[in-house]
């Protein structure tokens, strides 16, 4: 795609300089007309302001960079008609690394350029090949136009003298004009969301050679800028919310539309929070919030500190202040060190009622609870503006309370591993966050990946065997807890990927490691079932909408699930409200109770070891 800019103007802004034009140079103008022209009536831009001539200079003050990271000549020669490129590496890509550029082939033009009415246009690619780290500001900047003849060309005229393209980002002292090709990922980052390709952008690149008879050279420097944090401007777009939390740590996330520090502020409860720690800052180039034909930005900035050090069982103060309007001072608890009991609660599937979603959230903020699960499909989907639109309504509780999450199908697996930090216990990387476990007080929570293949030689299925058989072999160990998107028992149809058949690998490992209790989400109900004595649980209305409203289990469902898992299944209940769970844990037994949004306990159950 050429990427150019755009505006309607009247012709008298175009100077033709009385160059003459053979009918061949102008069917090859008529043709870039008719290519830019189709391209753009297809985006449907807006108008932009335009650029300043050559007359109208326009200095830009000269910003801290990197200098040159390469160096650029153009060797024209307008009798052959030709152009070439020589690049060479700057001082400055020591430091980044690899920034490369190349004439790039583009429809009529395979060769990467095309001359017309004495006019050459470069069709110039910039790839970040081999970048180790992001770079902001990324300006080819022209430095000598070889002759007095040359002069770039500001604008180009489109159709009928109405609409013109505007090539030229801006101009330094002397007239030198500069091209803006944005903000590039590092390469690492670039694989993960450019598909597996460097960053790059296309600019047409257009000088005006006059009456010129011989080749010249025309040279420019590929110059950038490392990120800086620009904290009185930045806005937070998602509240901080609460990860991982241990007995000695926690992790804090949030997200912010412009660069910032990435510093958490701390101290215990009621003090002035003169601690201070600073983390990381993952910066994305979001399409939604983006126009299609502007160079690539920088608009989403996801920020990651871990406060570690911290003491067993305590409640501490944390703000956010690197932007323009702090953060309120929000609360955490560490988890306990010495045995106790503990209460931790669930919810899932919280999807598309919002006022719904926000009741049962204000709900469970009454209750004291050491973190809470949820059990996947936070909206339906978890883009942009849904995942800002999920953090707001669970703010009142996630910026108090921790939060371990599942992956459900309603979420990119890209974004989800994003905007979590969760605990990488799994020797395969891919599994990493989303499959996952922890321990607290004796108890072992274990969290499975629904869409991922559970076939005895799967890596999924190994990890779990792994995660269980771990559990089992602690003599600490009081229960084992197992969450999934998907149930793996229910009397309503709901299996995905595969169907009850996928018990007779599963049922036999929680039979032989002793799991205690079973949480999963996706059907759209309350349910209640009775494993061989053990309580599984079907949690997935948080907020999505009912599933099966009314309707009774499906016994021929329940008896493919006595078949294959070799147990007996008995749906004890069914409900159709919205609501969450808490589960109050001791050292011998676990109570789980179901809350609707108004507050009334509807169903409860004990389990005794």
């Amino acid at each position: 795609m050429l990427h150019l800019f755009y505006c309607s103007k009247s012709s008298s802004l175009l100077e033709t300089g009385g160059i003459g034009y053979n009918n061949k140079e102008r069917g090859k103008l008529k043709h870039l007309r008719k290519i830019i022209g189709i391209l753009i009536l297809a985006l449907s831009l807006s108008c932009l302001q335009p650029s300043h001539s050559d007359e109208q200079e326009n200095p830009v003050p000269p910003k801290p960079g990197l200098g040159s990271l390469l160096k650029l000549t153009f060797q024209i020669n307008p009798l052959s008609q030709t152009v070439s490129l020589k690049s060479q590496a700057g001082p400055g890509s020591e430091r980044v690394g690899e920034l490369s550029a190349a004439l790039e082939p583009f429809q009529g033009s395979p060769e990467g350029y095309l001359f017309a009415e004495g006019v050459v246009f470069i069709f110039l690619k910039l790839e970040g090949t081999g970048l180790k780290k992001d770079l902001v500001n990324i300006k080819v900047q022209i430095t000598d136009l070889g002759s007095d003849s040359v002069k770039p060309r500001d604008v180009i005229m489109l159709t009928g003298g109405t609409e013109v393209i505007y090539l030229i980002s801006g101009f330094i002292q002397k007239g030198l004009p500069y091209y803006d090709y944005g903000d590039f990922y590092a390469v690492d980052r670039a694989r993960i969301f450019n598909s597996g390709s460097p960053s790059s952008w296309l600019w047409c690149l257009a000088f005006d050679l006059g009456k010129l008879d011989h080749p010249v050279e025309i040279k420019a420097n590929v110059q950038a800028e490392l990120p800086v944090p620009r904290n009185s401007h930045a806005k937070i777009t998602i509240q901080p919310y609460l990860n991982n939390v241990k007995t000695d740590s926690v992790t804090v996330l949030w997200e912010t539309d412009q660069e910032s520090d990435s510093v958490v502020y701390y101290g215990a409860r009621g003090s002035r929070l003169e601690k201070s720690i600073e983390g990381s800052t993952e910066r994305y180039q979001d399409a939604g919030l983006s126009d299609p034909l502007k160079p690539p930005r920088f608009n989403l900035f996801r920020h990651q500190v871990i406060l570690r050090g911290l003491k067993p069982g305590r409640i501490y103060d944390y703000q956010i202040r690197s932007c323009k309007n702090p953060s309120p001072v929000y609360q955490f608890r560490t988890l306990a060190e010495k045995p106790a009991s503990f209460r931790f609660a669930v919810i899932g599937d919280t999807r598309t009622n919002d006022q719904a979603h926000q009741d049962l959230i204000n709900r469970m903020t009454q209750f004291d609870i050491d973190f809470y699960i949820h059990l996947g499909d936070f909206g339906d989907n978890f883009e942009t503006e849904m995942r800002r639109n999920f953090f707001r309504i669970e703010q009142p509780l996630a910026s108090f309370v921790p939060i371990f999450p599942l992956h459900g199908n309603h979420e990119s697996e890209l974004w989800y591993k994003e905007y979590f930090a969760l605990p990488r216990n799994s020797s395969e990387p891919a599994l990493n966050e989303l499959c996952y476990y922890f321990s607290y007080q004796g108890s072992y929570f274990i969290f499975v990946d629904s869409s991922q293949q559970m076939t005895p030689d799967s890596p999924a299925y190994l990890w779990l065997q792994s995660a269980l058989s771990k559990a089992y072999a602690d003599p600490a160990r009081n229960f084992t807890f197992i969450f999934s998107h998907s149930p793996y028992y229910s009397g309503y149809n709901h299996f995905y990927p595969a169907g009850p058949e996928l018990l007779q690998y599963l049922a036999p490992l929680f039979r032989n490691y002793d799991v205690s209790a079973g949480f999963g989400g996706h059907i759209h109900l309350y349910e209640r079932l009775d494993v061989s004595g053990k309580p599984f649980l079907v949690s997935g209305c948080g907020g999505a909408p009912f599933y099966m409203e009314g309707e009774n289990p499906d016994p021929f469902l329940l008896s493919q699930e006595i078949f294959y898992s070799g147990e007996t299944v008995e749906s004890k209940i069914q409900e159709w409200r919205y609501h969450f769970l808490l589960v109050d844990v001791g050292a011998d037994d676990f109570e789980i109770s179901a809350y609707d949004k108004d507050g009334v306990l509807f169903d409860q159950v004990l389990y005794h070891k």
